[in-house]
């Protein structure tokens, strides 16, 4: 009898303890941006552009706190970009939203002015390439988590 009860409360710690870890990283990807990425030196100079944007959405504001968050994506060799943090968690109603971004500055390597399908300085349509095959992942003390899209994810190419 004394293993029935040890069987259980082993199952239910278990249980317990997977369910917590879902509870702590209760985290969504739920908005996204494709702007272009500005080459004019007045705009390098006077804007810290961001050519992507990424809203993030959990429950639990503490999810975001001390984390990294970086897209990974197959669209080049590099794969991986970290993405900057706007360090601004904002509540509404019982969620919270995070806001990341990837600056045009660390893609000027990646796409070359003038080369875009349009033979202008606006990357949109590889932007939105980078996204929809990419990931955000999470990184928190060397564990990574990849974070889902929520059912209610909504895209946007151009200005918000």
């Amino acid at each position: 009898m004394k293993k029935i009860y040890l069987v259980i409360l082993v199952l239910g710690f278990a249980i317990f303890s997977c369910d917590q870890d879902r509870a702590n990283h209760d985290i969504y990807w739920v908005v996204s941006n494709a702007i272009c990425i500005h080459w004019t030196d007045f705009g390098k100079k006077n804007f810290d552009t961001k050519a992507i944007r990424i809203v993030l959405r959990s429950s639990n504001p503490k999810v975001f706190e001390s984390k990294k968050f970086y897209l990974n994506t197959f669209i080049n060799e590099k794969g991986c970009f970290i993405l900057g943090n706007a360090q601004k968690v904002k509540k509404n109603k019982n969620n919270y939203f995070l806001f990341l971004y990837l600056r045009s500055e660390d893609l000027y390597d990646l796409f070359p002015k003038g080369m875009s399908k349009n033979n202008d300085d606006c990357y949109q349509i590889e932007l939105a390439n980078m996204i929809g095959q990419g990931q955000v992942v999470m990184v928190d003390e060397s564990k990574e988590f990849n974070i889902s899209k929520s059912r209610d994810y909504i895209f946007y190419v151009g200005p918000q």
